[in-house]
């Protein structure tokens, strides 16, 4: 057995020893700490070596637990990330009926409570450049000259791929307790018929309220046997409305619509 100088420390903890046969450390000094708090040091140790070896010699289909709420598991899979709620018995029912929570808190004035992005990484793999793309904001904000803040959720989006500056990001909805606010034109199978070009019209059954894009004028038509037919227009437009109500009279139609 051969004992060596621990270079920076002096007094009781200046030496360690090591078996001559093996080089092995066999002892060591703990620095003056007492019994309690050399075990305490020790059990650290012990649970720091079994999360690193969770973690490390988990297979990459395993999840990872990386910590235990009172009645919540925290875990990690492969790419994804995860907060269940804890259960207990054959079948497992929740310790506590309550959802899982993701929260974000800030202090007044701060009118951002939280945030939620997307961001493209480029560059260094270690250490990227990120911009940010997607953005989901949870707010406290007035969208309206006049109007005192709100609590509001709101999506904002890069305009292209390639833009990366604030200028650059759009607000694409707002979201209040009063109002829903679109700031881009609404593309919907209920809106035009289809998923892209210009909001034509709105759908309800066989009914559809057309804003024509030639006259301005609202037309209600109903479709029979795939044949748009005329009920009612906002203004006059002709022979076929009587009285200037705007109702259509069928008789001026042609099959099928008559």
């Amino acid at each position: 057995m051969k004992t060596y100088p621990l270079a920076g420390h002096a007094g009781a903890c200046n030496k360690v020893q090591v078996a001559a046969s093996t080089g092995s450390l066999t002892g060591r000094c703990d620095c003056g700490f007492s019994q309690t708090e050399r075990k305490q040091r020790h059990m650290t140790r012990i649970t720091a070596l079994a999360l690193a070896l969770t973690v490390y010699a988990a297979p990459a289909s395993a999840q990872v637990y990386l910590h235990t709420l009172e009645h919540a598991l925290v875990k990690a899979f492969a790419n994804e990330f995860a907060i269940d709620q804890k259960g207990t018995g054959n079948p497992p029912q929740p310790t506590w009926n309550d959802p899982v929570k993701l929260r974000f808190g800030a202090f007044a004035p701060t009118n951002y409570y939280g945030a939620i992005s997307g961001d493209r990484l480029l560059n260094d793999a270690t250490n990227p450049t990120r911009h940010e793309k997607i953005l989901i904001a949870l707010k406290e904000d007035a969208e309206f000259s006049g109007e005192a803040r709100r609590p509001m959720i709101q999506f904002q989006v890069q305009r292209a791929a390639d833009t990366y500056e604030d200028a650059d990001m759009r607000k694409v909805l707002t979201l209040t307790g009063d109002y829903a606010l679109f700031h881009r034109p609404i593309y919907a199978p209920n809106l035009n018929g289809g998923e892209s070009g210009p909001p034509a019209y709105l759908q309800a059954g066989a009914y559809q309220l057309h804003l024509q894009a030639g006259d301005g004028n609202f037309v209600l038509y109903e479709m029979v046997s795939g044949t748009m037919c005329p009920r009612w227009a906002l203004n006059w437009l002709g022979s076929y409305y009587r009285n200037g109500t705007g109702w259509v009279d069928p008789a001026a139609l042609a099959p099928p619509c008559n």
